[in-house]
């Protein structure tokens, strides 16, 4: 009964970043504020797979990273596919990049997700664009980005507390 106990609590422990990460997804969708508000929303699970493609890539696999978009895609009517497969080259482009940001101040850490998710908002502007055949406005995307890295620091350290709990690799 020990061994299955825990078994189960390793279980839930490693399952925690992506529940935690699918949460954010459900919480970024909830109408809080005025109306238009959805298009500004912060896009909350891009810090988590930001987060986890740097410090622990394996809780955080292609599989449930591909899941989460197909979840936000399919929450907002959004093109189905297109936040799953951004999310995807977020991942990839991060992870490259896991040796120069592994080990820095949380400054250098927090610059790199800012340009990290200004990327992400520049690809996925220009793919809304495309599927629309129209340049769309660019403003609220900005916008978002902004609010995205004004928040980083916050889950940021929710995810620090978080992989404290998590196993050694």
């Amino acid at each position: 009964m020990d061994m299955f106990l825990h078994r189960l609590d390793l279980g839930f422990r490693l399952a925690a970043p992506g529940i935690v990460t699918v949460a954010l997804t459900l919480l970024g969708v909830v109408p809080l504020g005025p109306a238009g508000w959805g298009m500004l929303a912060p896009f909350l699970p891009l810090a988590a797979v930001y987060y986890w493609a740097v410090q622990r890539p394996a809780v955080m696999p292609n599989s449930l990273v591909f899941a989460i978009g197909l979840l936000h895609d399919v929450l907002t009517g959004g093109l189905l596919g297109l936040t799953a497969v951004l999310l995807l080259l977020f991942r990839s482009t991060v992870i490259g990049q896991r040796k120069f940001l592994t080990g820095k101040p949380l400054f250098v850490y927090w610059c790199g997700f800012v340009m990290a998710a200004l990327a992400y908002g520049a690809v996925e502007w220009a793919a809304q664009s495309l599927a629309a055949l129209t340049l769309l406005p660019g403003a609220p995307l900005l916008f978002r980005t902004m609010i995205e890295a004004a928040v980083f620091p916050v889950l940021c350290w929710v995810f620090i507390q978080l992989q404290y709990s998590l196993p050694e690799r």
